[in-house]
């Protein structure tokens, strides 16, 4: 049982000593965060609560845009939690952050300030996955041009 928790971000030495600044990040932060997102996606299908995105695209298309914020969450959830995985971490996050992003582009109208309020909190589920794919993109980056990073 101990190899298969070495494997995960949670072993002994799957944070290399340049990244300790970012342990608490990878073994806390970023897998809470896919669950919860995760979590709040099959709550919102399984009780049909999508009233915000459904007014605006339909009730077909929220629950599927819904499942596929689930779905997303969930492969960038196995790959932050799986290092080696951590090509699943970054398309999961790619994906994720285009379907929050055309959310909220569905949402933009100047002329609502309370539109614009609660477009503007949305828009902070982008900063932490937006982020880690720019992190992301930076170590392949480095590992491929530079020989290790």
């Amino acid at each position: 049982m101990k190899w298969l928790i070495d494997l995960t971000v949670w072993g002994r030495e799957s944070i290399p000593p340049t990244e300790l600044r970012f342990r608490g990040l990878t073994r806390f932060v970023l897998p809470v965060t896919d669950i919860s997102v995760v979590v709040w996606a099959v709550v919102m299908v399984s009780t049909a609560n999508l009233p915000v995105i459904s007014h605006q695209v339909g009730h077909s298309f929220s629950v599927w845009w819904a499942c596929s914020v689930a779905a997303t969450s969930f492969v960038a959830f196995v790959g932050v939690c799986i290092p080696k995985l951590w090509g699943f971490e970054l398309v999961g996050r790619i994906v994720y952050v285009a379907l929050i992003a055309g959310f909220l582009a569905t949402r933009v109208n100047l002329t609502n300030p309370e539109m614009v309020a609660s477009t503007v909190l949305s828009a902070t589920l982008l900063w932490l996955p937006g982020w880690r794919v720019s992190d992301l993109g930076f170590v392949w980056w480095s590992r491929r041009h530079r020989g290790g990073a």
